[in-house]
């Protein structure tokens, strides 16, 4: 039964790669596109989001940073709680006897597959971990490009 159970185990995370959700990134033809057209596409939503909230595009800018920031905050909490459902199921999973099938059996497939859904969840928004923490502004910019499009 703990084959069974170690073999379901890498089956979940191993198609836990394959489920991430890519950005639809259109492809646009490089010879229309230029740098100015794209700084004034950014340029102009800012000042249009700023209008919108009556507030200054800079004072946007800026809080659109520290948002960036905060999303990251909210994913590495969501990554140590993704630790601990994983120590609570090794911790279950070697005291499990699932010939008779315990309380420890049941906690370890419960705790094995809430960390499993989690690390799907994680996968998908690492890209937002690394971006908040390392390139806020970054994370800023592609916030401003989606509310373009």
């Amino acid at each position: 039964m703990k084959k069974i159970m170690v073999l379901m185990l890498v089956v979940i995370i191993s198609l836990a790669a394959f489920a991430q959700d890519t950005p639809h990134i259109a492809t646009p033809d490089s010879s229309n596109v230029t740098w100015s057209k794209v700084y004034n596409d950014v340029k102009g939503a800012l000042v249009g989001l700023g209008s919108a909230l009556k507030t200054s595009a800079d004072h946007v800018y800026a809080v659109l940073i520290k948002q960036q920031l905060l999303n990251a905050i909210m994913w590495s909490v969501v990554g140590a709680i993704i630790l601990v459902f994983l120590l609570v199921f090794r911790y279950n999973f070697k005291k499990a006897d699932f010939d008779e099938f315990d309380r420890h059996g049941t906690l370890a497939m419960i705790s094995g597959i809430i960390s499993a859904i989690l690390i799907l969840f994680f996968m998908c928004h690492l890209d937002t971990v690394i971006d908040g923490f390392f390139n806020p502004e970054y994370g800023a910019l592609k916030d401003v490009m989606s509310f373009i499009k």
